[in-house]
């Protein structure tokens, strides 16, 4: 009994001398690039703090206005980056790095919002840093330190993309593109940026990132404030999303910016169900050719797309939805776009049945016609 006991108690104390060193290493080297952090949040949200790190996007904490959160990191420090998942888009926010004596170091304000997930700086010297906002509330589904190991939920980063698409609302991808993007991104890999105008709730927004990424999509979506209109004048339409000025403005920047070879939006015609889309359509189409102009914004680099498309109800450009895609054992976008379409009926997105095909027209081309027509 006696020497039982002896062992058990050298047992112990081995564990208490192992124990410290396991700590110490998962805080030095995370295996997954995420530093364990101290949270410091109003007394009543201190509970919610655990959900910041679960990986599970529906699981949020909300700071009102004027309310704040503090990361404070280990005292060995490996972050190099802030990482922020917001629930849906926020008015605002600012961030402050400090010192050991609380002095701002660096001071990083953001008040117009289009990402969702923000990977930031963490500023060398740094103490903690303090998150808050000056909107009515800003509701965060993840928000760590981490290291470089730390893999974006979409990293292409790039500056470059291969195609944009600028679509009015959250659920469009899908409803007016098909499976489109599945052959796009998923199939023949290229570099794909999606563009909102409009934006939705914060469930149906996270519906939307997950569809986009289930469809190869690496690049995070940008979203727009805009509101959606039900009239049929154009003046609503422009007090609901942006002045007919600032969204040339917009697109123009985001064409040279991202230098797309090919750039597809929304239907032109004006007899369609959601009227926003013909403005918005004929607003991008002018804003590609301003973009290959330098008289327009000459604080940019010019840049001319290849193509310009346009969604038409007859146009003569069709893409198949029913060929085999290798990338995925041989479904059809369209098999595949239809099931995941059920993630955004329990969103209560019933506006239309799937097309099983899409169709374009070719609106601009600086590398000459279209000649198969189906691509």
């Amino acid at each position: 009994m006696k020497h039982l006991f002896k062992r058990t108690l050298i047992l112990l104390f081995a564990l208490l001398l192992l124990t410290p060193a396991a700590v110490q290493a998962s805080s030095d080297a995370p295996e997954n690039g995420v530093v364990p952090c101290e949270y410091l949040v109003p007394a009543e949200a201190q509970s919610y703090t655990e959900q910041l790190l679960d990986g599970d996007l529906s699981t949020t904490l909300t700071l009102y206005r004027n309310e704040n959160l503090t990361l404070m990191p280990p005292e060995n420090n490996p972050a190099t980056g802030l990482f922020l998942a917001f629930y849906e888009l926020p008015d605002n926010y600012e961030i402050r790095f400090l010192d050991e004596t609380g002095r701002t170091i660096k001071r990083v304000y953001n008040e117009s919002v289009t990402n969702m997930h923000e990977w930031i700086p963490f500023e060398p010297g740094a103490a903690k840093a303090v998150l808050w906002t000056t909107g009515r509330s800003l509701i965060l589904s993840e928000c760590h330190l981490c290291t470089d190991a730390f893999v974006l939920p979409f990293p292409d980063t790039d500056a470059h993309a291969d195609v944009l698409v600028i679509l009015n609302e959250p659920g469009d991808e899908l409803t007016l593109l098909g499976g489109l993007l599945y052959q796009l991104a998923g199939e023949h890999r290229l570099s794909v940026q999606v563009v909102y105008l409009t934006k939705a709730d914060g469930f149906h927004t996270q519906q939307c990132l997950e569809v986009l990424r289930e469809m190869g999509i690496t690049r995070l979506p940008l979203l727009g404030k805009g509101r959606q209109v039900s009239g049929r004048y154009e003046n609503a339409v422009y007090n609901a999303i942006a002045s007919r000025s600032e969204l040339l403005r917009r697109f123009t920047y985001q064409i040279r910016a991202l230098k797309p070879s090919v750039v597809i939006t929304l239907d032109p015609t004006p007899d369609q169900e959601r009227y926003a889309d013909g403005i918005l359509s004929e607003i991008v189409c002018t804003a590609a050719s301003y973009a290959g102009d330098a008289s327009h914004y000459p604080d940019a680099e010019a840049f001319t797309p290849d193509k310009v498309y346009t969604l038409a109800k007859d146009g003569s450009t069709v893409i198949d939805m029913n060929a085999p895609l290798y990338a995925y054992d041989g479904a059809t976008a369209d098999a595949l776009a239809d099931a995941l379409y059920f993630r955004y009926r329990e969103e209560r997105v019933f506006r239309r049945d799937m097309p099983d095909t899409v169709r374009f027209d070719l609106v601009e081309s600086s590398v000459g016609e279209d000649t198969a027509h189906n691509d």
